[in-house]
């Protein structure tokens, strides 16, 4: 009963905010810079500029300073409601054609595969 009572559902878990990268916009071939994306439930809650998105108060908090994120789909842009497949990648993917080479860090409907 003790391990059951320490569980929570995952609706209760926290959002997961990158805070600070690039974020890709596939269709239009530019990034926003220093961008806000917001994952809660594996899915993207929110993405925008740090200026229109806000950082949820109680969200576990990754920088992306210096980074872009990318959807791990090719061709497809980041938006609300999407599932949580994303790349954060060390390269800028407007400059460099070998970016899908250069993933730091991979997320699969909203956990961290690499």
């Amino acid at each position: 009963m003790v391990f059951l009572a320490a569980c929570s559902p995952p609706g209760n878990a926290p959002a997961q905010v990158i805070v600070g990268a690039g974020l890709v916009d596939a269709r239009n071939h530019v990034s926003v810079p220093y961008s806000v994306i917001v994952i809660k439930g594996g899915k993207i809650e929110a993405a925008g500029p740090q200026a229109s998105v806000p950082v949820p108060r109680d969200s576990d908090k990754i920088s992306g300073l210096g980074k872009f994120v990318a959807s791990n789909t090719p061709g497809k842009t980041i938006q609300a409601g999407d599932p949580a497949d994303l790349l954060i990648l060390t390269a800028n993917p407007e400059l460099d054609p070998a970016f899908r080479d250069k993933v730091e860090r991979r997320m699969i409907g909203g956990r961290w595969v690499q």
